[in-house]
């Protein structure tokens, strides 16, 4: 899944949110996360411009929300991605295979197929396979709709 960005004020205050950054906050509560931004934007004020702040959201199953903050004027520009502990994906959508794991995990990072072919060291084409029998197990017909069903379940699980 791709990362997110945030801009937010020393108090935590949610200034602007890419639409990415917007779909991985909906994967933890709230309160989570206006407690997470607190937290970010007073590390930042002791941190000063020396060093990122790291700051970690738990999701359920398994896994983390990460934001990784710098200073962008007076204000906190704020990197969200999402960490997947292992075999995480492969819960939320039951009965794959190893390779249709590291598929799974390179769709939802984002990857197009010609990226996750490479990466994996594979043809597109059999990347292709991978995907169709995905989306048969998972009862769906798109990479979008094997995303949110993914977060769906993570939501539904927490």
């Amino acid at each position: 899944m791709l990362p997110g960005v945030l801009l937010i004020e020393d108090t935590g205050s949610l200034l602007t949110a890419t639409p990415a950054a917007e779909r991985l906050l909906a994967l933890a509560a709230p309160d989570e996360i206006r407690a997470a931004l607190r937290i970010v934007g007073a590390r930042a004020v002791m941190a000063g411009c020396l060093r990122p702040v790291v700051v970690e959201i738990p999701l359920a199953p398994a896994g983390r929300l990460v934001l990784i903050s710098g200073r962008a004027g007076r204000q906190l520009t704020v990197i969200v991605e999402a960490h997947l502990d292992d075999d995480a994906d492969a819960a939320l959508v039951g009965g794959l295979t190893p390779r249709e794991h590291d598929v799974l995990e390179c769709v939802l990072h984002g990857l197009r197929t010609k990226r996750i072919a490479a990466d994996l060291g594979i043809s597109p084409w059999t990347v292709q396979t991978h995907l169709r029998s995905i989306f048969a197990k998972a009862g769906v017909s798109s990479r979008g709709e094997l995303v949110a069903l993914v977060h769906a379940r993570a939501r539904a699980a927490g």
